[in-house]
């Protein structure tokens, strides 16, 4: 099999062969950066041994590979790969691929994504995987290569996804991409703040594929990615947005919950955002642009709770919100859109409690 001659080179490494195989590639060599990467590669053989051992007899994991892994890649690498990297002090990034048609239609069936981890060592960038079996019908054990080395799965297709995460497990960037029918990729998300993260529903059925991105306080934004044809005219795309976060910081329910449709752009990031007179808060913001051009801007205080802004209006109300409150906006409800939800009496707003230290 062609791929499997292609990729045979880097299979199985290890804390013994890494050195003898790539040494003479490092830029710089740091002898304890090469160990604490000796130790993640122990680690790494361990995991994925209970991984072969745990999933080899589902019937639900597809391209299957007798003694080894099938197509489980996202949760190799949101389970165990990031993991063990960060808790071996490494900086990591992960990238999600969407492979061709004619690679993934070849004579041996081959999946139709690919994710795996990049980290630097020695100044050189790695990619480092668990689960490349599928692509080559055997059990390849770790796959380290340089990424300078031209590897199918991360040269062909395109980008859909990247993450940062430094080495003490924080999310530092991420970003999502889609493909139009020229080929052009667009950024449709992208932010510097998360406590969590997964991509694991990306792929399902539409109704199934909202992906979470959580913060402090138990805020979650939810947000999904949909390509579909009506007849035989399209590709076209749908984006769709939800917030949920708490209405008081000292209960996670009731919650709000903020759905956007037709959206075209949504970032995140956190900053300081000055209210009235008082010391600046530390927020997230939630930047939604629409495909009409609407905009929308949620801010999230530190415990999850939003804070009123030029978005978004509070009205005081005795009635208890038991099951939350759900507003659903479109381009229809104006150029700028508006939020208007009810607080209870009974909460205090964001910035009460940080001016009474509570």
């Amino acid at each position: 099999m062609e791929l499997a001659q292609t990729l045979s080179p880097y299979f199985a490494i290890n804390s013994t062969n890494f050195e003898e195989k790539f040494g003479r590639l490092l830029k710089t060599w740091s002898r304890p950066e090469i160990s604490r990467f000796a130790a993640a590669l122990n680690e790494l053989e361990q995991a994925k041994a209970r991984l072969v051992a745990k999933f080899s007899d589902n019937p639900l994991i597809g391209y299957k590979v007798q003694g080894g892994l099938g197509a489980i890649c996202i949760t190799c690498v949101e389970e165990y790969v990031t993991r063990i990297l960060v808790n071996n002090g490494f900086d990591t990034q992960i990238v999600a691929r969407e492979l061709p048609d004619e690679f993934c239609e070849s004579a041996h069936r081959l999946p139709g994504i690919h994710v795996f981890n990049v980290v630097t060592i020695g100044g050189v960038d790695f990619i480092v995987d668990l689960d490349v079996d599928p692509f080559v019908g055997q059990n390849s054990g770790i796959f380290v290569a340089p990424l300078q080395a031209g590897i199918p799965f991360d040269s062909r297709g395109f980008l859909y996804h990247c993450r940062r995460v430094d080495r003490t497990g924080k999310i530092t960037s991420y970003k999502f991409f889609f493909e139009d029918e020229e080929g052009h990729s667009h950024t449709y998300l992208e932010g510097d703040t998360a406590e969590y993260m997964t991509i694991a529903p990306y792929h399902n059925a539409s109704d199934q594929s909202l992906c979470p991105v959580c913060f402090t306080g138990g805020a979650t934004v939810y947000f999904g990615f949909e390509r579909y044809y009506i007849g035989s005219s399209g590709p076209y795309y749908r984006i769709r947005f939800t917030l949920v976060c708490p209405v008081s910081a000292s209960q996670k329910d009731p919650t709000y919950q903020v759905t956007l449709d037709d959206v075209a752009y949504i970032r995140v990031r956190r900053q300081k955002v000055l209210v009235g007179r008082h010391s600046p808060l530390s927020c997230v913001l939630i930047a939604v642009i629409l495909a009409s051009g609407c905009r929308l801007e949620l801010l999230l205080a530190s415990d999850g709770t939003l804070v009123a802004n030029d978005f978004v209006r509070f009205v005081p109300t005795e009635m208890a919100l038991s099951r939350g409150f759900r507003a659903r906006l479109s381009a229809k409800d104006g150029p700028k859109l508006q939020v208007i939800l009810p607080r209870p009496c009974y909460v205090r707003s964001a910035l009460s409690r940080e001016r009474h230290g509570s």
